[in-house]
């Protein structure tokens, strides 16, 4: 039964009720009297109806102007990796484009997720960089107010305070800058980049480590020092001589089999507790 039918009948089942009007205003008045006692909820429910329409399209739209806002956030801000180091000894990594850097005790290196189109990175505390050569991409390292600007290299930046930063630079060139200074500076191996309160120095360093007849523990030191490992040998070394000449950024790798073959040892590295342990060879 469709709604003009069921009207129809409403309008039948209330004139046999009222079947003496006396005038058609009368007739009007006893048919919405009829109206509102019959069905007295009617008017009330197409009004809630309504209000809920309006309600929907009301946080309908509030919700597709917060995914918005929120899609544009997203969309707007860059995602970087930061790579923490909290141990006491050097953390080795290798960035996404192969370039090795060594991660001192408390340092943090920060670098965005598209790193190989864009080899940028920031860097809180120290770190010896061996950057990957990439003529299309420079590398660079933000540190504090100074930027280095690299193609491939060796060199290590090292934050001493907001205003002490020095860069040295093992093996290769470096571009560098420094905030709100027009000036680039160009330094060459064996010379270390100086900011300190404002005044820029450059100054040389010397690119090898030599040992003369040296205490082997001296040379221990010096290895558990600049590479985070201790070297354990299978007796006393307190007598122990050791005569050797290094760069100061020579592989760990060809430290340990120099020093092996010099001894006639073998050996074994564990990065678990950060030894390599030397063994007399049979």
């Amino acid at each position: 039964m469709n709604e003009e039918e069921i009207d129809k009948k409403i309008k039948e089942s209330w004139e046999a009720r009222n079947s003496n009007p006396t005038s058609d205003g009368q007739k009007e008045a006893s048919w919405k009297k009829f109206q509102a006692e019959r069905f007295p909820q009617q008017k009330p429910k197409k009004w809630y109806y309504g209000i809920a329409a309006s309600f929907l399209v009301i946080a309908a739209t509030l919700t597709g102007v917060f995914f918005q806002k929120n899609k544009l956030a997203t969309t707007n801000t860059s995602a970087y990796q930061i790579i923490e180091n909290p141990t006491t000894h050097i953390k080795t990594i290798f960035l996404p484009d192969s370039s090795k850097v060594n991660l001192a005790a408390n340092a943090q290196l920060s670098f965005p997720e598209n790193f190989k189109t864009h080899r940028n990175v920031e860097l809180k505390g120290e770190a010896v960089f061996e950057v990957k050569k990439d003529s299309a991409h420079p590398f660079t390292v933000k540190s504090q107010l100074t930027t280095t600007r690299v193609l491939g290299t060796i060199f290590k930046v090292k934050n001493l305070s907001v205003k002490h930063t020095e860069v040295n630079l093992y093996e290769g060139s470096v571009q560098l800058q420094v905030e709100g200074r027009d000036k680039n500076w160009i330094i060459a191996p064996g010379e270390v980049f100086v900011l300190k309160n404002d005044a820029i120095d450059i100054e040389s360093f010397e690119l090898f480590k030599e040992f003369k007849e040296a205490p082997l523990k001296d040379f221990v030191t010096y290895i558990q020092k600049n590479y985070g490992f201790q070297l354990v040998f299978p007796h006393d070394i307190s007598n122990k001589k050791i005569t050797l000449k290094l760069n100061r950024q020579e592989p760990l790798e060809h430290i340990v089999a120099i020093v092996a073959q010099l001894y006639q040892y073998s050996y074994q590295k564990s990065n678990t507790d950060q030894k390599i342990y030397f063994a007399i060879n049979n």
